[in-house]
């Protein structure tokens, strides 16, 4: 399993950053307060942290200064070759993976990393202050070994703290028992009481026997006892009419309210339901859409027309300045005028030869020449066209081209004029806003229910009524009107006889156990005999749990001694293969000897060295990491996992950190590393 990819928002000193990991071994360099520390929390809260269960003050931590939003996480784990895309949102408790959202988170993430949360930060974090309180201290390497030893279960339990609290539990129960002892366990304790009720049941027994009867102030009391319970049951029986009375008389009131209230909403919502189709009958709604669809057309139209009338009367001024211009005629003559003039010429000549000829000449060519000077005038005038004519027949054609349109679209909602129509269209809008209205507060007096729902309740509410005036007979209707002083009496007394009967009960009691010189009833030794028996029943009990306490003592020895064996032989394998480069072949084994000390073994002659005395720290330090991923070989069972150092390192000499550097990426072959550090001499390992 390892890290792919990592973008964090608002997390501490993160505002907002994005990490790519390799396999392998990963470098987290940077000068103090450069986030180093921060990115590590932030691995540790995306493999474990859940954001429906956080706690709020660790939760608080997580936030960068000044800012109220909390964390985001988006992180890929691989794990088997398959991408686990995971996304943690602090702020709405969201948590999906590969984009659908997870309730199993903590499950989920158990099964990928194999640990939980204590264990992983117990092994797979190994922190600067770690390495240099052992340097201090040789004692801490075995209570770090071992209170590393001891966790290693998938609940974080600390295996020497149970054997330590089992045994505790043991000791305290059977305090007392073997010996004298200014406090006594529980089972000592049981016996006392056993011991002393055997005693109090004997004597009770003896006194019981030699009792004598006080019968007569017995009967006295048990007399007084029944006057005093029949006036208390009559005063109940009161009390509770008056009761029953009023409560049945709010209850019937409260319900007519309720059918009144109801009755009225259904009035009501029936009339609006009528005013609702009336309104349904005159709005169309399709026919309303249709005018709203042609209404820009309309406008469009009428707008054209008064345009093309604007340009219409432009156009006719234009006309009348033409036609008040003064033309003149533009005399042209053509070859035939000129052929028909010198022949007409010619027979005038010839016509003077013959006399009445010359007049009949003379008469053709007056009317000639009246022809074509009428011809030559008119001709012009006739064949002059105004250009404006051709234009006002075109505006008038548009003009009615458009006005047809208009009568076209108001035929076919029945209206003659556009005004008609807005005016139709207005109360159709009219008719809407009214309906939507009537909708609106239908809407508003029905909430949730029906009309039906409300009919029904009316229903229940009359059956409920009727009910309730069978139930309220007359004579309890009589106890409505009771007087206050009279009910106040009644109650008063009722309290102070039920304080009465207790004592007199109490009384009777005890004089029923001590009839005759108080002598103890036959109850009272059953009580006794009964306590007695429970006593005995839990010292019993007592006596079981202590056995099976001391197997449970006993397993978790035997658990402990088997997990260090375990982790013993995979520390000697570790070690015959680095112990020997740590001390330059001086020493070939480590062990750990009687289960609570750590030993190595010199090479020449196999003497075994205790933690105690190592001549090295440096070997200490060696031991201690070598120790620490044994244990986390032995707990994964050879399945890959992450491994973070905090810088521990800080204080080993050049060849302590080489040979650490050679130890880190042997184990980085198995094992995704990521070493924080502030200096540049791990620089190499990459």
């Amino acid at each position: 399993m390892k890290i792919k990819k990592l973008e964090v928002f608002n997390f501490r000193q993160i505002d907002h950053k994005e990490y790519t990991f390799k396999d392998g071994i990963n470098i987290i360099s940077g000068p103090n307060e450069s986030g180093k520390t921060t990115l590590f929390y932030v691995i540790i809260s995306s493999l474990f942290d859940n954001p429906k269960k956080i706690r709020k003050t660790l939760l608080d931590s997580y936030k960068s200064w000044g800012k109220e939003e909390y964390p985001i996480i988006d992180f890929t784990l691989e794990k088997d070759n398959i991408d686990y895309v995971f996304h943690k949102d602090f702020n709405t408790k969201v948590v999906t993976l590969n984009g659908e959202n997870i309730d199993n988170l903590d499950k989920l993430m158990l099964d990928l990393i194999s640990i939980d949360r204590v264990v992983f930060e117990k092994l797979s974090c190994v922190y600067q202050n770690q390495i240099a309180s052992i340097e201090k201290d040789s004692k801490t390497l075995e209570k770090s070994i071992l209170d590393i030893v001891s966790s290693t279960s998938m609940n974080g339990i600390n295996v020497l703290d149970a054997i330590s609290k089992v045994s505790k539990k043991i000791q305290n129960m059977n305090l007392g028992l073997d010996h004298v002892s200014k406090n006594m366990g529980i089972i000592k304790s049981l016996d006392l009481e056993i011991s002393n009720l055997t005693e109090k049941l004997n004597l009770a027994k003896e006194e019981f026997n030699s009792f004598s009867n006080k019968f007569k102030d017995l009967e006295k009391m048990k007399k007084e006892k029944s006057d005093m319970e029949k006036i208390f049951e009559e005063n109940k029986v009161f009390l509770d009419k008056v009761k029953k009375a009023k409560d049945l008389n709010f209850l019937n009131k409260d319900i007519t309210s309720k059918m009144k209230e109801i009755d009225s909403k259904i009035t009501r919502l029936n009339k609006l339901y009528i005013d609702l189709d009336t309104i349904k009958k005159k709005f169309l709604p399709k026919e309303f859409d249709r005018m709203n669809n042609v209404q820009n057309d309309l406008y469009t139209l009428r707008n054209n027309i008064e345009i093309r009338e604007k340009d219409l009367a432009e156009v006719v001024k234009k006309k009348e300045e033409v036609d008040k211009m003064d033309l003149k005629a533009v005399r042209k003559n053509s070859p035939i005028v000129v052929f028909i003039s010198i022949l007409l010429f010619i027979i005038t000549v010839i016509s003077v030869f013959f006399g009445y000829y010359l007049l009949i000449s003379i008469f053709i060519d007056i009317v000639f020449i009246g022809v074509y000077l009428r011809f030559v005038d008119y001709n012009r005038l006739e064949n002059f066209k105004n250009p404006a004519i051709e234009s006002i027949t075109q505006i008038e054609n548009e003009i009615n081209s458009y006005k047809a349109s208009i009568s076209s679209i108001l035929t076919s909602f029945n209206v003659l004029s556009i005004d008609d129509f807005f005016r139709k269209k207005t109360e159709m809008l009219s008719l809407k806003e009214e309906l939507l209205k009537v909708e609106s507060t239908i809407k508003g007096i029905l909430g949730s229910d029906t009309l039906a729902s409300l009919e029904s309740s009316i229903s229940d509410l009359s059956v409920q009524k009727r009910d309730i005036n069978t139930e309220f007979t007359e004579d309890l209707k009589d106890f409505i009107s009771v007087d206050t002083i009279l009910l106040n009496k009644k109650r008063i007394e009722n309290e102070e006889l039920d304080l009465d009967l207790f004592t007199l009960n109490e009384d009777i009691i005890a004089l029923e156990a001590r009839i005759s010189d108080n002598k103890i009833s036959n109850e009272d030794i059953e009580d006794i005999e009964l306590t007695l028996k429970t006593k005995k029943e839990e010292r019993s009990f007592y006596v079981r749990r202590v056995k099976i306490l001391e197997i449970v003592e006993e397993n978790l020895k035997k658990a402990k001694s088997d997990a260090i064996e375990e982790i013993s032989l995979d520390l000697n394998k570790l070690g015959n293969d680095w112990i020997k480069k740590i001390t330059k072949g001086k020493y070939n084994k480590i062990d750990i000897v009687n289960n609570d000390k750590l030993s190595v073994i010199e090479a020449k002659n196999d003497k075994i060295l205790n933690s105690s005395d190592f001549l090295s720290t440096g070997l200490m330090d060696q031991v201690y990491l070598l120790s620490r991923l044994s244990i986390l070989n032995v707990v994964l069972k050879d399945k890959s996992n992450i491994m973070m150092f905090d810088d521990p390192f800080i204080n080993f000499d050049k060849e302590r950190l080489s040979i650490t550097i050679d130890l880190l990426k042997y184990f980085s072959k198995f094992n995704q590393i990521f070493l924080f550090t502030c200096h540049n001499f791990f620089d190499s390992i990459n």
